[in-house]
């Protein structure tokens, strides 16, 4: 409870208050008093006569001067006393206020059902209610103000930022759907020169029928260090085309190289790509495979490495190589030291990689060599005329048209693969086209 300075007082006598200001008073009155006196000593010592015949009178006066300030002085220092009492209750009042204020509050939350209700207010509801409204809107509206100058900034950022993202947007779009025609052009596929555009898994074959000597002893030595087999010339042709029905030769007894071996042409293809392509590629590739790069006619030496990685590989009770085939053969072929025990070449294959005509010069550009495999599939002169249609085949991608043609290395030759034929039903093949396409890295 609060102590009652001003109603009551201290044991029930003189309000603090009222004995404050009496004090007051006296004090006042003392003083008034020591100055009539002192003005009567002044008023004396100076009347005609002097000290002498007042000389009493003027000691009384000054006897009663000391009683007088004696006693003002004490009042004075009771005045200063209460005054300091007052200032120091008051202080304790106050905290004692503040005290209890919260013991009420903390005791009001534990026993809720101890506060007293609150006074009803005297505004109607109505009054209230607008007062309230009045108020939210007055808030609302300074929130709105903030919020619409923090919005304005939150757009000139989000409008600068979204520039941004839009011109990065733009540019990565324009790579990716338009097409950029791209062409590799490189000593492996030149129009001009042997076996024109890439090698050709038939190149063998016709080594053969044409009567090189050189080339048929490289073959014949070549089959019987990896197979362990020494092949008559006849035998060597067939194994290097096919066994055929000697009444219709286009029917095929026993695959060869010639046709089965497209897998085959395509890896060869992506190691001359790789050699060419490298500052001492010609000593590093003879310090590989044991032989130049170019045989004595200055042709690439595509028909060697064929023969090479297919009598290495080849399943004679399986016909052709899958994609997954291709991954495990190459990386073994690269990954062996080579004729000088130190050239092995790590090569990174990526199946079922999505490809475009509007990406794929990406590839290109990265070094990264793209086969296309088919089946059901028509191959087309570069007029769109039909030069094959293919049950299955594996082709380099040399590049892509501007009207949206991929551009291959097919059986040597330049020619185009249509991606609107992908998932078409080819009548002739009783089937639907199937075009997919794994990426080859050299490293």
């Amino acid at each position: 409870m609060r102590i009652e300075l001003n109603a009551g007082g201290l044991s029930g006598r003189t309000p603090i208050g009222t004995m404050q200001d009496d004090l007051g008073s006296l004090v006042k009155r003392s003083n008034s008093m020591l100055s009539a006196f002192e003005h009567l000593r002044q008023y004396t010592y100076q009347i005609n006569g002097g000290v002498g015949c007042l000389q009493d009178a003027l000691s009384g006066i000054e006897a009663r001067i000391q009683t007088d300030d004696s006693r003002a002085f004490n009042i004075a220092q009771t005045e200063t006393k209460v005054n300091a009492f007052v200032q120091n209750v008051r202080t304790a009042d106050s905290k004692v206020s503040d005290l209890v204020k919260q013991n009420q509050e903390e005791f009001y939350q534990v026993n809720g059902w101890a506060r007293p209700a609150p006074e009803p207010s005297q505004k109607s509801w109505f009054d209230e209610a607008k007062e309230w409204v009045s108020d939210l809107c007055d808030w609302v509206a300074g929130g709105f103000e903030q919020a619409k100058e923090k919005l304005k900034e939150f757009y000139e950022k989000a409008k600068e930022k979204l520039r941004e993202l839009w011109e990065g947007l733009k540019a990565w779009w324009d790579d990716k759907t338009k097409i950029t025609p791209t062409e590799i052009t490189d000593d492996v596929f030149d129009e001009n020169g042997y076996d024109a555009y890439g090698g050709r898994q038939h190149g063998p074959r016709d080594d053969v029928r044409n009567g090189d000597a050189e080339m048929i002893k490289i073959y014949t030595d070549i089959i019987r260090e990896n197979t362990g087999k020494t092949l008559s010339r006849e035998e060597l042709l067939n194994y290097l085309d096919a066994v055929r029905d000697p009444n219709n030769p286009r029917n095929v007894i026993k695959d060869g190289l010639n046709t089965e071996g497209c897998q085959y042409a395509a890896m060869v293809n992506t190691i001359f790509e790789y050699y060419v392509n490298r500052e001492n590629g010609a000593e590093e590739f003879e310090r590989k495979f044991g032989y130049p790069m170019r045989d004595s006619h200055g042709r690439l030496n595509y028909n060697v490495v064929l023969v090479d990685l297919y009598s290495k590989y080849d399943d004679v009770n399986d016909s052709g190589v899958s994609d997954g085939d291709v991954k495990s053969i190459l990386k073994k072929y690269m990954a062996e030291p080579g004729r000088d025990n130190n050239s092995s070449v790590n090569v990174e294959i990526k199946t079922n990689v999505h490809i475009t005509t509007k990406n794929v010069d990406n590839y290109i550009r990265e070094g990264k060599q793209v086969v296309i495999s088919v089946s059901n599939i028509k191959v087309y002169n570069e007029d769109g005329s039909l030069r094959q249609n293919c049950s299955g085949h594996a082709m380099v991608v040399t590049g892509v048209t501007e009207d949206g043609r991929y551009i291959v290395s097919t059986w040597g030759d330049k020619a185009y693969i249509d991606p609107k034929d992908n998932l078409k039903w080819n009548s002739e093949k009783n089937g639907f086209g199937i075009i997919e396409f794994y990426t080859v890295e050299y490293k």
